[in-house]
């Protein structure tokens, strides 16, 4: 398991808005792998609205085939869709972590 101390929140968060699509940092690296890896139903994910001009976010929920619940809040920047998504998945990681790695 990846244990990242919550002291760091802060800083992970402005380095992923700073560069959203890259490059990302050694560590920046880590955190977006584990938290892709444990992606899936109740995450937020990005759903295009509008191809190439328009996104949202949604969350699946399962059985797969549900509907995606898609949120109201629209975004014309799909790097500050990505970074609102990477901000509230990094949340529920800091929030459910329990072992450390070393």
């Amino acid at each position: 398991m990846l244990y990242i101390d919550p002291a760091t929140r802060d800083a992970l968060v402005a380095e992923f808005r700073a560069a959203p699509f890259g490059p990302h940092a050694p560590l920046m690296q880590k955190v977006l792998q584990h938290l892709r890896i444990r992606g899936g139903a109740g995450q937020p994910s990005i759903v295009v609205t509008v191809p190439y001009r328009e996104w949202a976010i949604g969350t699946f929920s399962p059985p797969r085939g549900t509907p995606v619940a898609v949120e109201d809040a629209r975004y014309d920047d799909l790097g500050e869709a990505f970074a609102e998504v990477f901000e509230r998945r990094l949340d529920t990681f800091l929030a459910n972590q329990e072992t450390v790695d070393g």
